[in-house]
């Protein structure tokens, strides 16, 4: 609230002011923002994921609609690859739902990328089931390298949320103290690391 909306430089001459606690207290007044959550398969591609939540969400709309209610539009609240998901859900081929859907507020969405997404697939969650919250991810995807790669090499979604071309390069790096000895990858992660074989860096270790 309070910030000039060409901060975030979406439009360079938005016309819109900054939006004041009055101002929005008085938008709302009356109204009802019910709020629902929605689960998804992260193993899935986020192309999937996306065309299930937009069903899920165009029942939603429905179901409030046959109650006497009026619902027009969701707003949508992402978390990490959620992003993806409700990116997808409004894309026009893949959910095509951005008419019933108002706004997206994304929170740490890997719109490029995470390069954890790498780590874990190398290192494991490197958590004990002594340790909470970590031990949960630790419990499904696994504490070693070996073990995330049995869950996640066969899982789209999981896939998906490793670094693309956007990420920038050499993100991947040797360091020998405090000098970087070597970095990858120079020019694409998919050819240089990811489909990498007899390489300590390369994604999958075949055996």
């Amino acid at each position: 609230m309070g910030v000039d909306p060409s901060k975030w430089q979406a439009h360079p001459n938005f016309s819109m002011k900054p939006l004041d606690e009055n101002y929005i207290r008085e938008a709302v007044k009356e109204c009802w923002f019910p709020v629902h959550a929605m689960g998804y398969n992260w193993l899935k591609s986020n192309r999937l994921s996306g065309i299930a939540i937009a069903k899920r969400i165009c029942s939603l709309i429905e179901n409030y609609r046959k109650q006497g209610f009026e619902c027009e539009k969701v707003i949508l609240v992402t978390h990490s690859m959620g992003g993806l998901v409700a990116r997808a859900a409004i894309h026009s081929g893949i959910g095509k739902i951005s008419d019933k859907v108002l706004g997206i507020v994304h929170g740490v969405m890997p719109a490029v990328g995470a390069g954890a997404a790498y780590k874990r697939m190398r290192c494991g969650v490197e958590a004990s089931w002594y340790s909470l919250p970590a031990n949960i991810g630790a419990g499904v995807l696994g504490n070693n390298g070996e073990d995330v790669t049995a869950v996640l090499a066969g899982a789209p979604g999981a896939l998906e949320l490793l670094p693309s071309r956007f990420y920038g390069m050499h993100w991947l790096e040797l360091r020998k103290g405090e000098n970087i000895v070597n970095s990858w990858p120079e020019k694409c992660p998919y050819e240089e690391i990811y489909k990498v074989t007899g390489k300590w860096y390369g994604l999958f270790k075949e055996e």
